[in-house]
């Protein structure tokens, strides 16, 4: 079961924006001095809730994963329980002091609760249902900001760290969050060829953006090119709406505002010099790169 899932990570760690989070344990460890067996433990509790998360995502959405269509979705949900089941009995042995075993089980425990809420809201976005911008950057706090907050502040916990530097780098981690999955929505809308969840019918926020600033018919316009991609495969179509809309300047604002939030969190603890540089390099994901030209 965990070599299939591991088969679908390692096809997606090096093209996906959200697989750098998966370093986070080892840079922050080795800053905070953290024996070598522990961040190794720590790492696996994060791989194991990364792909509950990505799997269950898969389950939900019926992105198209070969080996899922033939085992059956709900072996994929199956999967995603057993993982995360499986993150929370290694988050009990990651530390010899029952102490920090607990708060670690109790941190990946709020963790999963939350993605699994922020999953639930990100369901309901599906045409011809449409959630607003609030709801969806919500969804994203509940789904990427909370397991990305947990991979950030973990090892700060495991180190013993004063609260400040653990709430600190629990905030850096959540922005983190939302910045990546920001970028996985331009990324999908701006792909070759385009992503499953655009191809499905699944709004993102550069989509809920562009609707917003429609008039009545505009917007049904809108809405039907988006419903009809998977039919009429004019994707050049809706990315020219998209760009007419202004829809580039407001991801970019948008994605460099939790950008600030996360290197303000950073700026008020006190950390190495090298890590904090390391943590701001993090944020740095190229956005516009993905971006083709309309032609």
């Amino acid at each position: 079961m965990l070599g299939v899932v591991l088969q679908k990570a390692e096809r997606h760690f090096h093209s996906h924006p959200q697989w750098p989070v998966l370093y986070l344990p080892d840079l922050i460890g080795r800053s905070f001095q953290l024996p070598r067996v522990q961040i190794e433990r720590l790492s696996l509790v994060n791989l194991f809730l990364f792909c509950f998360a990505d799997i269950t995502d898969d389950a939900e959405d019926g992105d198209t994963e070969e080996f899922w269509q033939s085992w059956g979705w709900q072996q994929a949900v199956n999967t995603g329980n057993c993982l995360l089941f499986s993150c929370l009995r290694q988050a009990g042995r990651v530390s010899d002091c029952p102490d920090i075993s607990l708060r670690l089980v109790e941190l990946y425990s709020v963790a999963g609760i939350k993605m699994t809420i922020g999953q639930h809201s990100d369901l309901r976005n599906s045409l011809p249902y449409r959630v607003s911008m609030e709801e969806y950057l919500s969804a994203i706090i509940g789904k990427t900001g909370a397991s990305a907050s947990a991979f950030a502040c973990s090892p700060a916990l495991l180190a013993k760290q004063p609260s400040a530097v653990i709430e600190g780098l629990a905030t850096y981690g959540e922005n983190l969050g939302i910045v990546i999955q920001l970028v996985s929505d331009v990324r999908e809308l701006w792909a070759d060829p385009i992503g499953p969840d655009s191809m499905n019918g699944r709004l993102s926020l550069p989509i809920l953006y562009a609707l917003d600033r429609c008039d009545t018919e505009e917007e049904r316009e809108l809405l039907e090119a988006s419903m009809a991609l998977k039919e009429t495969g004019q994707v050049g179509q809706l990315r020219e709406r998209l760009e007419n809309l202004g829809v580039r300047l407001f991801v970019e604002a948008k994605i460099e505002l939790f950008r600030r939030k996360a290197r303000l969190a950073l700026e008020q603890i006190s950390l190495e010099a090298s890590l904090q540089k390391s943590l701001e390099d993090l944020l740095d994901i190229p956005v516009f790169s993905a971006f083709i030209p309309l032609i």
